[in-house]
């Protein structure tokens, strides 16, 4: 295992941000190659291979999306509880800068996508554009190297988090409305299970048996699997770290071995699967479609960038949050920008939301796409000739 310090997920971030981020950049683009070559008519077939387990019956796609991202969602849980605990989301003071930029970059896009799809089926996208992608953007800050502080990249960070919480959330709250009752009321009964075993001697073995039972349980009823993770990291046993103490533990040593599988497999195949457009399904003729596209668009690019900036700028004028010294407001608006990559979630959210319209579905996609790679180019201009005063 890696020698790694109490921060090992930051260090993972500085350390790793080019590679992972390259590789689900890498991962998108072979996606999109693939829909939309001789190959198609395989890589489709692949994705839509039906596979049995148990009860549940599902394609090759909505496994990964249900399943292997659910060990996804455990490691970023599991992340947020431990920066909340004992990290740079510890006490108001730290976080509420950062805090309040999240919450204006995940209000604005929500209204700004509202505002142009009022009315079902389109408007079930509305969380689509308000998520960040944590790796991509923290890697595009690692291009232009030691022009960018580490208060500025923090911020950065504390405000993926938070917004990785919101999106959590939403997913958990509006995205997951169980078909089964009865297993759902089972699914409780795991949780209530795994509440009460959480002190035990050997809880990480408990933790192991019960998330899976928990896992499938949730598939059943109809939730999404990847809740599984986030429940499953909330319950987990993680306590405020002795002063000056380096030792993990257990749940930061099961975080600090799975990241490395989550980043750099899990979610690069998550990308692949859910990346691959043909062109020629791409419908932008008509009202609804064109709607979705500039509200996942618009959100993303615009959106979080004013959202972000504004939230932060009243908060500092009405004294709720006092700007981190050595952060310009130039490089605010710049990570703004950069906090429009929204890649990973948004894709999620993008199929949670119209997995029964595949062209709705086919038009957020390539808004997202299309989305982040102006937002990080406008994120990296701004940032490349922004001071760091003032």
């Amino acid at each position: 295992m890696r020698s790694i310090n109490p921060k090992n997920v930051w260090n993972f971030f500085v350390a790793e941000e080019t590679r992972s981020s390259s590789l689900l950049v890498i991962a998108g683009l072979l996606g999109l190659i693939l829909a939309n070559s001789k190959m198609s008519d395989l890589y489709f077939s692949t994705l839509h291979y039906d596979l049995t387990f148990g009860f549940v019956t599902l394609d090759i796609q909505h496994w990964i999306n249900e399943g292997l991202m659910a060990a996804f969602f455990l490691v970023v849980s599991l992340e947020i509880k431990r920066e909340l605990i004992d990290g740079e989301l510890k006490g108001w003071k730290k976080a509420s800068f950062p805090v309040f930029g999240a919450i204006g970059g995940m209000i604005l896009p929500a209204l700004i996508f509202t505002t142009l799809n009022p009315t079902l089926p389109e408007s079930k996208g509305w969380a689509i554009p308000m998520a960040t992608d944590i790796a991509i953007a923290i890697g595009i800050l690692g291009l232009l190297g030691n022009r960018i502080s580490h208060s500025l990249r923090v911020f950065l960070l504390t405000l993926a988090i938070v917004d990785d919480i919101g999106s959590i959330a939403i997913i958990g709250i509006f995205y997951s409305q169980p078909s089964n009752m009865f297993t759902f009321l089972m699914a409780l009964v795991v949780v209530l299970s795994v509440a009460i075993v959480r002190n035990s001697r050997h809880w990480i073995m408990w933790f192991g048996v019960l998330g899976f039972v928990l896992w499938y349980l949730l598939i059943l009823s109809g939730v999404p699997g990847t809740m599984a993770g986030v429940l499953m990291a909330f319950l987990a046993p993680l306590s405020t770290r002795r002063k000056g103490s380096k030792k993990l533990q257990l749940s930061e040593v099961a975080e600090d071995i799975l990241l490395p599988f989550a980043s750099f497999v899990i979610v690069p195949m998550f990308v692949l699967a859910n990346a691959g457009i043909p062109f020629s399904s791409i419908e932008l003729n008509d009202h609804s479609t064109i709607n979705v596209f500039l509200g996942v668009f618009l959100g993303l690019v615009v959106g979080k960038a004013v959202g972000i900036f504004i939230a932060t700028k009243i908060a500092n004028v009405l004294g709720f949050a006092r700007k981190p010294s050595g952060i310009s407001w130039s490089q605010i608006a710049g990570v703004g920008f950069v906090a429009g990559i929204g890649f990973t979630v948004s894709l999620l959210v993008a199929s949670l939301s119209y997995e029964d319209d595949y062209v709705l579905h086919n038009a957020s996609v390539m808004a997202i796409f299309i989305a982040s790679i102006v937002s990080a180019i406008i994120g990296l201009f701004i940032l490349s000739r922004a001071k760091d005063k003032a």
